[in-house]
């Protein structure tokens, strides 16, 4: 297909910035496994909600082009989320007096 001129149009290009950061290439990690299933994905909330993976901290930006996409493969690095209580900082916080907690990662209340 050509223009008016005789000339055939460019490829569209994508508009914005690509959501690029991935610590490995996606689709090299468990088959049916997706970055939003994977414990290193980390959830940035301020006024909106911005995924990015864990193991790429050292490269995070303010942009997007550090995010990840939720439905994407996962990659060679994908692992199991922990579960609710297996994990230290995910534990009960109980308050056993007050201004003290009892909790895994702070110790018993003194």
């Amino acid at each position: 297909m050509s223009d008016l001129f005789g000339q055939s149009p460019e490829p569209a290009k994508p508009k914005g910035t690509q959501a690029n950061g991935y610590a490995f290439p996606p689709g090299t990690g468990p088959e049916g496994e997706t970055c939003g299933s994977c414990g290193h994905l980390t959830r940035i909330r301020l006024a909106s909600t911005y995924s990015k993976c864990g193991l790429a901290r050292a490269r995070w930006t303010g942009g997007k082009a550090t995010d990840v996409l939720l439905r994407s493969p996962a990659c060679r690095r994908w692992e199991a989320r922990a579960k609710a209580g297996d994990h230290p900082f995910h534990g009960p916080l109980t308050a056993t007096r007050p201004g003290s907690l009892d909790h895994p990662f702070y110790g018993p209340a003194a």
